[in-house]
Order: C-alpha cells, then sequence, then structure tokens
C-alpha cells in the first residue's frame, strides 16, 4: 500500500511539475492593463496608459486578441460593450473600425515602450481552430522585440504552444476561482495543475479570490516556480511569498521594486 501511494504521489508530483528552468520576473509590480485611470481620462489597454507606467517605472501587463482582418490588438475584453458601449465584437471588426476607440497594435506598443519596462503579455482565448496561427503571429511579433518579455493565458494549450515551438520565452498559466470559469469541471480540472506536463510554465498567475494553499501550488512554489497575483487594488491587497503584483487603482511602495 505504502509503494503504491508513493507511486502515486510521484506521477502526481511529475504532471504539475513546473518548468526545471529557472526565470525570474524583472519588476515586482506590473500595471494591469497599463497604468490607466477613469478620472483622468487615460483608458486601460492604450498607448497613453502604457506611457504613464513607463514613466513611474511599472512593468506593463497587457492583453492581446486578434481584428477580424487578423491584426494584432492590445484589447481585454471580447466585446467593445464595457468600455465603448458597442455590443459588437472585437473579433467581428477590422483594425480600422478599432482605431475609433484607441485600440493599438501590439508592435505599436512595442514601439512606445522600447524596452524601458518589463511586459506581461496575455494571450486571449481563441477558436481553436485559430490558437495556432494566433501564437505563431504573437511569436513572430515579440521575437523581433529587444525588450523584457513574458506571456500568459488561461488556455494550457497556448502555454504548451509556447513551450515547444518558443521555449526561450517566460511563459505563465493563468488561473482563477473553479466557479469563475464557464464550465465547473474545467475550473475543477485547471485548478489540479494536472497538465503542466504538457506546458512546465515558469510562473502560475493567479486571482485574488483564489486559494494559493492549493496543494498543487504549494508543491510548485517547493520546486520553485514563480507566482504572480492579480488584480491586486491595494497595498493590504499583497501576500506573502508571491513574487510579483499585477496592480490598478493604488501607487505601489517603490521600496518593493527590483533593481
Amino acid at each position: 500500500m505504502v509503494i503504491w501511494f508513493l507511486l502515486i504521489f510521484v506521477l502526481y508530483v511529475f504532471l504539475i511539475a513546473p518548468s526545471t528552468s529557472k526565470r525570474t520576473f524583472k519588476q515586482t509590480h506590473y500595471a494591469h492593463r497599463g497604468f490607466h485611470s477613469v478620472d483622468k481620462g487615460i483608458k486601460e489597454n492604450t498607448l497613453p496608459a502604457f506611457e504613464a507606467a513607463i514613466e513611474k517605472n511599472y512593468g506593463i501587463e497587457l492583453d492581446v486578441q486578434l481584428s477580424k482582418d487578423g491584426q494584432v490588438v492590445v484589447y481585454h475584453d471580447d466585446d467593445l460593450f464595457r468600455l465603448e458601449k458597442d455590443k459588437r465584437q472585437v473579433s467581428d471588426c477590422t483594425l480600422e473600425e478599432l482605431r475609433t476607440y484607441q485600440l493599438p497594435l501590439l508592435t505599436e506598443v512595442l514601439q512606445t515602450v522600447d524596452g524601458k519596462v518589463p511586459l506581461i503579455v496575455e494571450l486571449k482565448n481563441l477558436p481553436f481552430k485559430k490558437l495556432v496561427s494566433f501564437c505563431e503571429q504573437v511569436y513572430d511579433i515579440l521575437k523581433e522585440y529587444s525588450g523584457p518579455y513574458c506571456i500568459e493565458s488561461f488556455n494550457p494549450m497556448i502555454v504548451a504552444w509556447f513551450k515547444k515551438q518558443a521555449p526561450e520565452v517566460m511563459r505563465g498559466q493563468l488561473i482563477q476561482p473553479t466557479k469563475e470559469y464557464p464550465n465547473v469541471w474545467l475550473g475543477f480540472f485547471l485548478n489540479t495543475y494536472l497538465y503542466q506536463f504538457m506546458t512546465r510554465p515558469h510562473f502560475i498567475a493567479f486571482e485574488l479570490k483564489t486559494s494559493h494553499i492549493n496543494p498543487s501550488f504549494v508543491i510548485n512554489q517547493l520546486l520553485g516556480v514563480q507566482s504572480a497575483l492579480w488584480t491586486v487594488r491595494s497595498p493590504k491587497e499583497e501576500r506573502a511569498n508571491i513574487d510579483t503584483y499585477i496592480f490598478e487603482s493604488y501607487f505601489p511602495n517603490e521600496s518593493f521594486k527590483k533593481n
């Protein structure tokens, strides 16, 4: 019985283990979708929001997806309603149509940042048939960029693609509470980390309400995985033993920054 338990435990650790290649974040605080401010009229995921983050020397977290004409644009939501009161999906709009709402191309963001601060690039989920070409497009853009960056996604297939095709890129798995997923069983599975033998992430980025007492996460930390917490909105929400914070709505303590 003890031998069987040990064998199952070894298999479990093998399945959930992170990458053996050590990678670390270049910054302790990353501005969530840029350093945006409704009061100052600075929209999230726009060039002014990224310029504001650069001015304060914060890292930047941003989101990328595809327009109708196949351009890699920077925007978070699937549709334009929350920010623009437009019910159309981003994927149903051409780049020219999206320009009305200040949506920048990823290439334009990279030109603006120009290596001044590190980036976390989140690849949004797309229909399965578009995933590979999406990853290829994003990587083709990023590999021409000389500044520090890493990628993350909720979709393990995207993280797995980067593991196989771009192993030099620091990669992370996004996690949120089980109840936040469209399918509770999918959420439960993703929170087990049992798929990580395919992805071997360098970091795990989990939502603030997600319990990090998860045994799989604890084992990952013991094995050296980096951790990121999002979205942190005050210093009181920062936790011990977390490597970096994706934040908004406050000015992080300058003393936390890494050189």
